[in-house]
């Protein structure tokens, strides 16, 4: 069984024309959410793709902001990438993903069109004091699950059918707020891992910034379809050791099926990981 990081692996091939660098990412199967792939094998692969592609270990992904524009079947995608600016301690990377759209059953169909893309941006290490480690910046409170700790909650087993295809394949450990439960909350926290573990990676942190349920799923009654149109990643830190992280959802706004929702990935020491904010569709 590959291994997340594994899957999120991209190829480079030949670049096109106009284009300074091409990757092809493979989706697998088995991993869908709703008609198309997980978003976070999307933007996972668009940090594996830019990484390779500006080839500087000095520069580490800071920032990723992206659009999943329609479902993308399992099977091939190309990758286009374009240098945007590179500069002393930066690199912006604009991304393209192109693939057949999948249909109502999840299989490709049509001819190859954008179904995704990104800017992805890097920057080397700068002023050491300015940390979060310190008291004095520390302004985000970190959720109260942390002190409860991984180890005393169950892992819950997903039931086929109704929670996505894709978190099969990852270790789930839920504290509050499970979807269409219909209470009365915004909020979805629990922790979450890979079935290898958590790696030091941030191509595996930017997918699992995308693992866990909306929370605005939460206060639902019943099935109801849900979409990701915009995805906004920052990677602050990346995690120390190989235990799972504590996901935090909640809603910030809704209107008119429309929801803006802030996701936080934390380390068990209590560091605040990833800030992620998503405008999401609620479809029907």
């Amino acid at each position: 069984m590959a291994t997340l990081r594994e899957l999120l692996t991209t190829k480079a091939v030949a670049a096109e024309p106009g284009v300074d660098a091409t990757a092809l990412s493979e989706i697998p199967p088995g991993f869908r959410q709703g008609r198309g792939a997980w978003g976070g094998l999307i933007v996972g692969s668009f940090v594996d793709a830019a990484l390779h592609f500006i080839d500087t270990p000095e520069l580490a992904p800071r920032s990723l902001t992206s659009h999943l524009l329609g479902p993308v079947p399992a099977g091939p995608a190309t990758i286009s990438l374009t240098m945007l600016r590179r500069g002393s301690n930066t690199a912006t990377v604009s991304a393209l993903m192109v693939a057949r759209e999948a249909d109502r059953e999840g299989q490709a169909t049509g001819d190859p069109v954008v179904v995704a893309d990104a800017v992805v941006v890097f920057g080397s290490a700068r002023a050491a004091d300015i940390d979060f480690s310190a008291s004095r910046w520390q302004p985000q409170q970190p959720p109260a699950a942390l002190e409860q700790g991984w180890q005393s909650v169950d892992v819950v087993g997903m039931p086929p059918g109704v929670a996505p295809e894709f978190l099969e394949h990852l270790v789930c450990r839920p504290v509050a707020g499970f979807p269409f439960s219909g209470v009365d909350s915004s909020e979805a926290t629990g922790w979450v891992s890979p079935e290898e573990g958590v790696t030091a990676d941030a191509v595996v942190l930017a997918a699992l910034a995308d693992a866990w349920w909306p929370a605005s799923l939460v206060p639902i009654e019943g099935l109801r379809p849900a979409a990701t149109l915009a995805f906004s990643l920052d990677i602050i830190a990346l995690p120390s050791t190989d235990e799972p992280l504590l996901h935090r959802g909640r809603v910030i706004a809704a209107s008119e099926g429309y929801v803006a929702e802030v996701r936080e990935l934390w380390s068990p020491d209590g560091r605040l990981l990833t800030l992620n904010q998503q405008t999401m569709v609620i479809i029907r």
